[in-house]
């Protein structure tokens, strides 16, 4: 619980970029998880989102005006954003599990006790976790739990 009583919900960047960029059914999902909710990330969310939101642009997947107004959008979000040092005990006891962009919101939602809200079916398959993964209906976990997610800017 966040101290407004609401319930807080960790969004991790796939999420993110899902509820600034996604008009369908992904980004209607994910503004379903958070409706009522206090948004929480690590800072490191907010760099990883720009660089998908670059990413997309130069792919074509959206035009420049609608990533620019996603990036407006993702500094005005009512995020409250977590410093690495407050995690990185739970990041670094993470590492055989994930990589440490992944392990930074695992780690946030358990300080929380708060669930991870993701498109990333890869975090629902790790064994062990003590926080909860929201997946979107139909999303069901696949591939190697764990696997090392590119460096962000070359996704």
């Amino acid at each position: 619980m966040s101290d407004s009583g609401k319930s807080t919900v960790v969004l991790d960047s796939s999420a993110l970029v899902a509820l600034l960029t996604d008009g369908g059914r992904l980004g209607d999902w994910v503004a379903d998880e958070v409706t009522g909710c206090a948004l929480a990330a690590p800072h490191v969310a907010l760099f990883e989102v720009a660089s998908i939101l670059r990413r997309q642009q130069l792919a074509g997947e959206i035009d420049a005006s609608a990533a620019t107004l996603a990036h407006t959008d993702l500094r005005a979000l009512p995020l409250e954003l977590w410093p690495y040092a407050l995690l990185a005990e739970k990041i670094w006891e993470l590492r055989e599990h994930l990589n440490a962009y992944d392990a930074a919101y695992v780690a946030l939602a358990d300080l929380l006790g708060a669930p991870v809200v993701t498109l990333d079916a890869q975090l629902a398959k790790v064994d062990g976790l003590r926080c909860t993964v929201h997946l979107p209906p139909g999303r069901p976990p696949r591939g190697r739990a764990g696997a090392s997610r590119p460096a962000p800017d070359s996704r």
